[in-house]
């Protein structure tokens, strides 16, 4: 009877195939983690996860993840299978193909899901643009096919009531078809050894972190309790400061200033060539002609704290993004400054503007105009070819040139009326997509990410140096400043370790970008080659050059003082477990938020950039220099957190 009631419980309806599901999806687990024990490769794998443990510790994760990913697919299977089939059917589908992109997502990255990236950028996914890029990535690529087969099989899983085939059968191609899908989904990618498709992430990797934070947190706590940073905290708004003019006299003219960040762009590109031809003859041009850094780093890895960065000042946030969770803080940027200072001031936006909260905060700290290529102000209607996210970077430029033109011809602008600008490209945002229109490739026929990288940058020094031409020719070429650089990098590099993408791990090809400041006749021409500089510092350095004195909080330090000594750099990594680190030449220090180990890396020509070296290597002078980054990060959240960034009344 007893056994009656279970056969009755556990084959009605669709429990059995909810089940059967959840039974396969941890055996493939099992499978395959077996198969990598057996193959004593799980130390080598979790390791390239940059996952740190003893073998003691990873065997305990894997055995306690195993189980309860089994707890939990099984549990809900159970409750699903309660659930009528019309409500049911459809939500085990969203929880398979949420399984599935998060397994495809390891095997394609041979990295875990990091749920801090969907929690900081879940909103783009609202933006037709987004899904375009996302489209065009290798990795949807992989997961559409996967969906595919999925869906052909799940087709011939429910055919047998079309063909009428006996009784006995259905539950016979049930097994079978299932044990196909996950074969062919799963086991057949056992190829490469480090790819765990079918693991769910908190066999190792998210339940590992779980553990890990706990410590994590009472580490960080023990490190904001520190005395000088409660000393620090004493003063309300311990980083304002007032800057200092360098000439007893004001420069006769304000000059125009243009901020152009260009998307994604590697600083290795630069003197680079292919086939005996330079990669960015454009920018190097002008990089000779200019106050430049040959060393220069991004404090993150994406454009929205690359922007918060350089136009304010401020090193990005280790958990959040200033722009979509700080907007309503009292800041000091650059913008709000020239603003009082009788400037225009205007953002050129090649896309939609409320991508990554952009228009709003941009509005709230100082541009008083903030324009898109659906504004009536784009008047050149020709050019509009789009590519990646937004607006070709040829288009923008004219864009941008017409609507200044039109500005000054109706008095808008003028010598006593100048403007300050921004802009920010994106032909080289990644996947790299070389429009079709344009025939003019380094690299041709198959080629790598890299080699792809290669491609769109010399397109972008193309259209650049239709800016510089048509800019020479303007009547703003006599009294404009100009100043050019990344908002950040990007991990192309065919040498970089895992999956080229800025979301995981963090080297010198993440950070390492372009910047020159081009102003003839007032700004000298110099290659700044003995030191490192970073985003934060651009805000001090234009006040000097502009002989600006007034109140800010910029914690960087300008690229006109040469007295000081070398300043520690800060970088924020928010992913991968979350990276704090500190650069100073030739030393690239890092700290992993996951469990608090830290490393140190010199900066070299080798293919990776940097070189690991023993802690001790740095001198105790460095040592501290780099602790004290540490504090600088902790401090400047906890002063972003009260509100206590810049005073209320300028």
């Amino acid at each position: 009877m007893v056994w009656s009631a279970l056969k009755r419980f556990f084959l009605s309806h669709h429990r059995f195939e909810f089940l059967l599901v959840s039974l396969l999806i941890v055996l493939s687990e099992w499978f395959i983690l077996k198969h990598l024990a057996a193959s004593n490769s799980s130390l080598t794998f979790l390791n390239n996860w940059k996952i740190p443990g003893s073998a003691d510790e990873i065997d305990f994760v894997i055995r306690f993840g195993l189980w309860f990913t089994f707890f939990m697919v099984a549990m809900a299977a159970l409750v699903l299978s309660f659930l009528p089939r019309l409500v049911a059917l459809p939500l085990w589908a969203s929880l398979i193909l949420i399984f599935l992109i998060c397994g495809t997502y390891r095997y394609v990255t041979l990295n875990y899901f990091d749920s801090q990236l969907i929690l900081f950028n879940s909103d783009l996914l609202t933006f037709g643009a987004s899904w375009n890029v996302i489209l065009e990535s290798r990795a949807m690529k992989f997961i559409i096919i996967n969906i595919v087969i999925i869906g052909a099989l799940l087709l011939f899983l429910r055919s047998y009531r079309i063909l009428r085939l006996p009784s006995h059968l259905p539950w016979f191609f049930r097994i079978v078809a299932l044990g196909v899908l996950f074969y062919v989904s799963g086991f057949s990618n056992l190829k490469n050894k480090q790819a765990l498709l079918w693991a769910d992430q908190k066999i190792a990797s998210t339940t590992y972190l779980l553990i890990r934070n706990i410590s994590t947190t009472f580490a960080e706590a023990e490190i904001k309790n520190t005395d000088a940073l409660a000393e620090v905290l004493k003063t309300p708004y311990p980083l304002v400061k007032k800057s200092e003019k360098r000439w007893p006299k004001q420069p006769s003219l304000k000059p125009n200033i243009i901020f152009i960040f260009l998307e994604s762009f590697p600083g290795s590109a630069l003197e680079k060539r292919i086939a005996g031809r330079e990669v960015t003859p454009n920018l190097n041009r002008l990089r000779r002609q200019s106050l430049s850094v040959k060393n220069f780093f991004s404090n993150s890895i994406q454009t929205s704290p690359g922007m918060t960065a350089t136009l304010c000042g401020l090193i990005p946030h280790a958990r959040s993004k200033i722009m979509t969770q700080f907007v309503d803080r009292r800041l000091r940027c650059l913008p709000e400054i020239l603003q009082e200072r009788g400037y225009k001031t205007i953002y050129y936006d090649p896309m939609d503007p409320r991508f990554d909260n952009v228009l709003y905060f941009q509005k709230a700290h100082g541009f008083q105009e903030v324009l898109d290529p659906t504004d009536s102000r784009f008047r050149n209607r020709q050019c509009n070819q789009r590519v990646n996210f937004g607006l070709r970077d040829d288009c923008l430029y004219e864009q941008v040139f017409l609507d200044l033109e039109a500005r000054t011809s109706a008095g808008e602008l003028s010598e006593e009326n100048p403007f300050f600008l921004s802009l920010l490209t994106t032909v080289t945002h990644n996947p790299f997509i070389f429009p079709k229109d344009e025939a003019n490739q380094l690299v041709k026929g198959r080629m790598s990410y890299a080699d792809a990288q290669v491609n769109v940058a010399a397109l972008a020094d193309q259209y650049f140096g239709q800016f510089l031409d048509r800019l020479s020719k303007s009547r703003f070429a006599r009294n404009t400043l100009l100043v050019v650089l990344g908002d950040h990098s990007y991990a192309a590099e065919a040498n970089v370790s895992g999956f080229q993408h800025n979301e995981f791990g963090l080297s010198r090809f993440h950070i390492e970008t372009p910047m020159m400041i081009y102003w003839p006749g007032h700004v000298k021409p110099s290659l700044i080659s003995d030191r490192a500089f970073s985003q934060i510092d651009m805000a001090p350095t234009l006040l000097d050059i502009l002989n600006i004195e007034v109140s800010h909080p910029y914690t960087g330090t300008s690229l006109l003082n040469t007295s000081s000594p070398p300043h520690f750099i800060p970088v924020v990594q928010p992913y991968t477990g979350g990276i704090l680190a500190s650069i100073r030449l030739p030393y690239f220090y890092k700290r992993y938020l996951n469990d608090g180990h830290e490393e140190l890396f010199v900066l070299d020509q080798s293919p990776l950039g940097e070189t690991k070296v023993p802690l001790e290597t740095a001198s105790e002078v460095e040592r501290r220099g780099f602790d004290e980054t540490l504090l600088r990060y902790y401090l400047n959240e906890i002063l972003l957190k009260e509100n206590r960034i810049f005073f209320s009344t300028p």
